[in-house]
């Protein structure tokens, strides 16, 4: 599955995947086996940069002061990205 995730990727047929786990072993399956594979091949992220989604696009938390993250949103300043395109899946 790793090869067939990477062909796509790399041919840019595909620049992300929504997988359907029907089965609750399937998920544990793929976590376990499929994506430290692709962690290693550099097409998925090993570490995240923001905790919280709010801060991957440089936004504070909520109750912080949002004159920061305005700032950097309006200069289309992206803090919190990977530094790889490839780190997508």
């Amino acid at each position: 599955m790793a090869d067939e995730i990477e062909r796509w990727f790399t041919v840019r047929a595909a620049d992300g995947f929504n997988l359907q786990i029907s089965r609750p072993g399937e998920f544990k399956k793929f976590r376990e086996q499929v994506l430290p594979i692709l962690q290693k091949r550099g097409l998925f992220k090993t570490e995240y940069f923001a905790d919280t989604l709010r801060r991957s696009f440089g936004f504070a938390r909520a109750g912080e002061s949002l004159d920061s993250g305005a700032e950097d949103a309006s200069r289309g300043v992206m803090r919190g990205r990977a530094a790889s395109s490839r780190a997508r899946v």
